[in-house]
């Protein structure tokens, strides 16, 4: 017998990865039990279809909630006049320049991803952002300010400020990262550790409220994004930051919004942060 719940989620990441504008879950789960060697013809298989369906089903809603959770357009959505049938929410063209998004971010080299985090916390609304001077020290590598009354455009927010404390990850960051962040935060709070020392002298004197940020090009487990949640810490990976950059109406190098559609100069957009890196240009 199949662990269903397993060919379930199978399933649903098959569909969630192939892109296809329209999808009805009948024929394609049909399609994927030939595809795995299963009869379609099977009593066990016909007496458990419906099931199937109802647990591939489940997990698509899961996946559609985690990516409204995460402020990502969801791929798909179900159709509110056949629940069989899921409907794209992205062209191919933008679902294209996405992943290619993706993999560019993930060849930035770890210095140039900072200047590159930077970029997109500049362009998210902070502002005095910069890189931390001199090599990594105890995790923090950026620092800013977040000016409530202009991002909201909120009078009652007019002069509330928030410093900010980051780290760019370059791997998939695991529930001990964001604790060992954590701890590197409560260091710098208290006036300890080399992080400390490098930070301007304005940002260590401010008594704003602080919050920290963690961005990786690759991704969080879930456990590591629950405790960060529940620990004052932002957690974006590379969907998040490529959604951003997408919506943003800041302009981003390499990257260029033509008649509607987007389009990516891969060698213009790792130069450019390169030479940031480097400190050329």
């Amino acid at each position: 017998m199949p662990n269903w719940n397993k060919l379930a989620k199978e399933i649903a990441n098959d569909i969630w990865k192939g892109g296809e504008q329209r999808v009805v879950l009948t024929y394609f789960i049909e399609s994927s039990l030939q595809d795995k060697r299963f009869s379609i013809n099977d009593p066990e298989i016909l007496d458990h279809f419906d099931k199937l369906k109802d647990l591939v089903s489940r997990q698509i809603h899961h996946k559609i909630e985690d990516s409204t959770d995460k402020g990502i357009t969801p791929r798909y959505r179900f159709s509110g006049i056949d629940t069989d049938i899921l409907i794209s929410q992205v062209d191919k063209h933008s679902d294209k320049v996405t992943k290619q998004m993706t993999c560019t971010i993930q060849q930035l080299s770890w210095r140039a991803f900072e200047h590159f985090c930077v970029h997109v916390l500049k362009i998210s609304g902070l502002m005095k952002c910069k890189a931390m001077r001199g090599t990594k020290e105890e995790g923090i590598d950026l620092f800013g300010v977040l000016d409530l009354g202009l991002l909201t455009g909120a009078s009652v927010w007019h002069g509330a400020h928030i410093k900010v404390l980051g780290q760019a990850k370059k791997s998939q960051v695991s529930e001990p990262l964001v604790r060992l962040f954590h701890q590197d935060m409560q260091s710098f709070l208290s006036g300890k550790g080399r992080a400390f020392e490098l930070a301007p002298g304005w940002f260590k004197l401010s008594t704003m409220p602080v919050i920290g940020i963690m961005l990786t090009s690759d991704r969080f487990t879930r456990g590591a994004a629950r405790w960060a949640n529940c620990h004052n810490i932002v957690a974006k990976d590379v969907q998040q930051i490529t959604e951003d950059l997408v919506k943003s109406t800041i302009p981003t190098p390499g990257l260029y919004k033509i008649d509607e559609r987007i389009i990516l100069k891969e060698k213009e957009f790792i130069s450019y942060f390169t030479h940031l890196e480097t400190g050329a240009g």
